[in-house]
């Protein structure tokens, strides 16, 4: 089993200001919304999805002697988030 999540997720972080505007928008935000923004996200990332997806497999794929239980990664690099 492989946790996804990214801290460049965070509102903070997302430099689009139509984005921002939409997901913040609670009282009208609805699935269509919040997929207009994902699709435009996605077309303008710095990966492709099979880019992004490549770690995510490669972590799913390891064998069970090698444990990876409790690290954080960056693409391939083990990295400390403190």
């Amino acid at each position: 089993m492989v946790n996804v999540s990214s801290f460049l997720g965070s509102l903070k972080c997302i430099a689009n200001e139509r984005a921002i505007e939409v997901l913040n928008d609670v009282e009208n935000l609805t699935e269509e919304r919040i997929d207009e923004v994902i699709t435009e996200f996605l077309s303008t990332g710095r990966l492709t999805s099979a880019e992004g997806a490549q770690s995510v497999v490669r972590l799913a794929l390891l064998p069970d002697d090698e444990l990876t239980s409790g690290l954080f990664f960056s693409r391939q690099q083990v990295v400390s988030l403190f």
